[in-house]
């Protein structure tokens, strides 16, 4: 009985862990494409007042 409960507790570290890191895997890449698009924009609105002024 104590044996599968370990084997259920590992179980459920594993998944707790590679649940973790696919998070924090997923938020650095949205982080990074977030960084770019606000980038493009910056880059966007700088030549646009360069053109009006």
């Amino acid at each position: 009985m104590s044996a599968t409960k370990k084997q259920l507790l590992v179980c459920l570290g594993i998944c707790f862990v590679g649940f973790a890191t696919s998070i924090l895997v997923v938020t650095c890449f949205v982080m990074s494409s977030l960084q770019k698009l606000l980038s493009d924009i910056s880059i966007a609105n700088y030549a646009a007042l360069y053109t009006i002024g």
